[in-house]
């Protein structure tokens, strides 16, 4: 046998390897392995896979930069080479998502297609199709896109099906389980889920297992179960924190500390939400990041520590000037708007929380909690603004979410109370109905 042949074996040998290593979290090993095909080959199609496996590892340990830097190396030595280039910059649109710049991404994922549409359709191409689509319905899960993000979730799941291969089904059903969720259609979402949750067990992919509790938790979190959240939030803590994902582990923490904070264990949702904002910093999650900061702003005023209020809006502000996307700012108003109120100019707070809800559209999902949010810490503080008249269409609304419909109910529980006691007093009884079933604290207050 010639040394290029014995080469050619070592070269598939260690990148077969570093696949299973990858499956089983072992990321250091995984680029060792890549490294060494680097020094032994100059096979454009080997170097530029192993850049590209090198980059996932990279991406998974939260080195978002680095990642991005490999996903480029991967696509020059493939440049010449249409499918290859086309694979490389799927992985590469993958990095640009979890760093937050969706304009980049989509164009990415665009020039993908293009370039798979000149091929014919095996089941390579359509596999890498797959992947586009799920990157795009990823991209607009991002965007509070949810019906679109569905629509690409699904092309993935259909693509992975007819060539019946596992792991994409898995990867398919976790994020249609996760847009169902968003969508309230919590049924649905948990049988994804826990479909997906039985393949990745059988695959023994422990960065797959863990995603699917932490969405398992979400959704039992949306249905008012928090203790079966709590439970399913420390099984992905488990999966994840074996295998280093401290991407995976911001979005844990996070989930932790927002079911402490309903339980009123105000130092540990804190504690939660601190270590979800290293992680997510660690791992270049600007929007991540926005988001803990926004909530433990949020959280500070409820403890009223303003100095804390203070710091959170700074950094929340700072993440903001930096991302590509900017419709989160919504949420640094309202905090600003609420902090004006409690330590500022009350006119002033008054005037930026009427603007927000000017702004907001009752019918997104999102932007009701919004409403319901700001009203009732209006409401408990005793101030009314014209705005709140619309909470009588409101009461019509069907929600599903447990905690949305409980805040509901002490929201129209607040605007009737003195304007009409019998639909008060039915609004607090059932309140209290909703939390003592949830097992959280009744409380009348925001």
């Amino acid at each position: 046998m010639t040394h290029e042949k014995i080469r050619e074996y070592a070269v598939r040998a260690l990148l077969a390897r570093e696949g299973v290593f990858a499956l089983k979290g072992r990321y250091d090993d995984a680029v060792k392995d890549c490294e060494y095909v680097l020094r032994i080959t100059d096979d454009k199609v080997a170097r530029g896979y192993a850049y590209v496996r090198i980059s996932h590892a990279l991406e998974r340990k939260g080195k978002l930069p680095e990642a991005l830097e490999y996903a480029e190396k991967g696509e020059k030595e493939v440049k010449g080479i249409p499918f290859e280039r086309a694979r490389v910059m799927n992985w590469k649109a993958n990095v640009l998502y979890r760093m937050g710049r969706y304009k980049s991404t989509i164009e990415t994922v665009n020039q993908v297609l293009e370039i798979l549409r000149t091929l014919e359709e095996g089941e390579d191409v359509l596999i890498e199709k797959s992947i586009a689509y799920n990157t795009l319905g990823s991209v607009y899960y991002g965007m509070r896109k949810l019906k679109k993000a569905a629509e690409h979730y699904n092309l993935t799941y259909r693509m992975r099906e007819k060539i019946r291969d596992l792991m994409g089904i898995g990867m398919a059903l976790n994020n249609l389980g996760v847009v169902y969720t968003e969508m309230q259609e919590y049924e649905k979402a948990l049988e994804c889920l826990k479909k997906s949750l039985e393949i990745r067990k059988k695959l023994e992919h422990k960065h797959g297992i863990g995603s699917a509790w932490i969405n398992i938790a979400i959704v039992y979190d949306g249905m008012g179960r928090y203790r079966e959240a709590l439970r399913a939030a420390k099984k992905a803590e488990e999966y994840l924190k074996e295998i280093g994902d401290i991407y995976g582990l911001g979005i844990v923490y996070f989930e932790i500390g927002s079911i402490y904070e309903l339980f009123y264990r105000y130092l540990d949702a804190e504690r939660r939400y601190l270590l979800s904002y290293e992680l997510r910093e660690k791992a270049h999650d600007l929007y991540g990041m926005f988001e803990v900061a926004i909530r433990l702003g949020e959280l500070n005023l409820s403890m009223r520590k303003k100095e804390g209020v203070e710091r959170w809006m700074g950094v929340a502000k700072k993440m903001l000037e930096n991302m590509e996307w900017k419709t989160p700012e919504v949420d640094l108003r309202i905090l600003k708007g609420k902090y004006s109120l409690v330590y500022g100019d009350a006119n002033e707070g008054l005037g930026i929380l009427k603007e927000v809800i000017d702004d907001l559209d009752k019918d997104d999902t999102e932007d009701m909690v919004r409403i319901i949010n700001v009203f009732i810490f209006l409401l408990s503080r005793g101030y009314f603004i014209p705005e709140m008249e619309r909470i009588k269409e409101m009461e019509k609304e069907e929600i599903k979410n447990a905690e949305v419909r409980r805040k509901m109910y002490i929201l129209l529980y607040l605007f009737y109370r003195e304007r009409d006691g019998k639909k008060a007093k039915k609004y607090r009884e059932e309140a209290k109905r909703l939390s003592e079933n949830a097992g959280v604290p009744f409380q009348l207050t925001g």
